[in-house]
This record gives structure tokens, sequence and C-alpha cells, in this order.
């Protein structure tokens, strides 16, 4: 585990320490709702997601800002907190919004666990062609067909399913839009 973030809260400028839960904090440049907390009302820009320590998180929201005056209303993302989850990669503890299939503490972490995830799905399965399964030993890395034939075959196939959706989404269009009394303004099938 080459990766080791030192992260820095972006409220005190204190480094982290490996063993203390890290939070993301969406800082905005002012309330993400309207007055008197009624509703989203997009007043708030969000302007960039940083990690916080667990002392500044403790701080009531209206004192929790960063140097340059933005401040932390809320964990990144939506839903509860959750429970503190180690890192995928190097095991620091990180509180999340929701349940992730991956849970990482920072960039470095990220590309770290990603890269040892494709090491060792290219040690476990033979490479194999997208397009027929067959077999590609000693094929460069990240080739995806045996055969300009396998891949224009794949080619094929996907411009036929999104061909296929786009006019599905035209005629569900249409109907809506004749149903709404749109009959001229709406064609009936895709544009050529």
């Amino acid at each position: 585990m080459t990766a080791n973030p030192e992260l820095v809260c972006q409220c005190c400028d204190r480094v982290i320490a490996r063993t203390e839960p890290v939070r993301w904090g969406a800082f905005y440049d002012r309330e993400p709702w309207g007055p008197a907390g009624f509703g989203l009302m997009r007043d708030g820009t969000l302007q960039y997601v940083a990690p916080v320590c667990p002392e500044c998180w403790a701080i009531p929201v209206d004192d929790r800002k960063s140097p340059d005056g933005m401040t932390c209303f809320r964990l990144a993302g939506r839903g509860p907190e959750m429970h503190p989850q180690p890192c995928a990669w190097c095991g620091r503890p990180v509180i999340l919004t929701r349940e992730r299939r991956w849970v990482v503490c920072s960039d470095l972490c990220r590309v770290a666990a990603r890269r040892d995830r494709e090491r060792r799905d290219r040690i476990d399965n033979p490479d194999l062609c997208d397009g027929c399964r067959a077999s590609m030993p000693g094929c460069r890395r990240g080739r995806r067909f045996c055969s300009d034939a396998c891949r224009q075959r794949d080619y094929r196939i996907r411009a036929a399913e999104r061909a296929a959706k786009r006019e599905a989404d035209w005629r569900l269009f249409a109907e809506y839009g004749a149903a709404l009394g749109w009959h001229s303004s709406v064609p009936a099938a895709e544009p050529s």
C-alpha cells in the first residue's frame, strides 16, 4: 500500500490523522436552502468538496468556515450520515452519506485501488475478446477485440440498440405531444 495521502482539513488547515474519520464536506458561498429553511431554493452555489476533521465538524454550522469564507453546511452527497467505513486502499475511516461499493478517502487512494483491482483482474482472468469471447493471450493491455471483424460487429450491435432506443423515445415523445395537443410541432418519427 503505497498511497497514504495526508488529508488537510479545509476549515482549520490541520493534517487529519490516519486514525481519525474523515468527512467530505460540501462548501457553499451561502446557504444552499432558502430563507427559514423552506426547501432547496438554489440560493447557494456549491464551490468545492473538501475534507473536514472531526473537531471542525462538531462546530456549529454557522461557524464552520474555510479560510476563503466558504461555509460547510453538509456532507457531500445525499442522505443521512453513515457509520465510518475503511478506505479500500489505506484503511482510513471515511464517513459518507450513503452506501458505496468502493469507499476511498482521497483521489490518490481511488487511483491506487482501481489500479490494484485492474491488476488483479488481469492476473485472475485471461484476456477475452469482447465480441466473440475468444482468448487473446499476449495482446497489448486494454485491447478489447481479437480482430477488426469483432470490433465492427460490436459497433453495429451498439448502433442498432441506440437507434432502437432513439426511435422509442421519439415515439413516446410524439404520443405525449399528441395527448397535449402539440400535433404540428412534434414529428411522428425521428427526423432525417
